[in-house]
């Protein structure tokens, strides 16, 4: 069971936070087989096409929609639209949040990989 719970983490262990790693791999080797075996379901997204969509399509939010942050994505949708119907103006005053949300998005990403892993192992409930 060991190995399984190996695999998964040398899988995986890029899209989680690194400080949580040691102790996941120590909870995880104490459950039983039917809660490990939930691991491989668990959909596991990856923090660098998440950080090309916030890139890429930012106005679109894709990358909040797709972590389950409806609200901040239909903000940064109301966002853009707000600047381009000021044709720009907007604009400047909001760069440090497009920088920030840039700087974040593999963080939050990560975060939101863990609390998946956490619940499907019976850690936490699903919100």
């Amino acid at each position: 069971m060991n190995d399984k719970i190996d695999m998964w983490l040398i899988q995986n262990g890029k899209h989680l936070p690194t400080a949580i790693i040691p102790q996941l791999q120590e909870r995880l080797e104490t459950l039983p087989e039917a809660q490990t075996k939930r691991l491989f379901g668990v959909d596991i997204k990856s923090p660098i096409i998440m950080l090309l969509l916030c890139w890429f399509l930012s106005p679109l939010g894709l990358d909040r929609f797709m972590i389950g942050d409806t609200g901040m994505g239909i903000f940064r949708i109301a966002f853009y639209v707000g600047i381009f119907l000021s044709f720009g103006i907007l604009a400047i005053p909001f760069v440090p949040y497009a920088i920030y949300e840039l700087a974040t998005c593999m963080s939050r990403t990560r975060e939101y990989n863990l609390k998946m892993v956490m619940t499907a192992i019976g850690v936490i409930r699903a919100t």
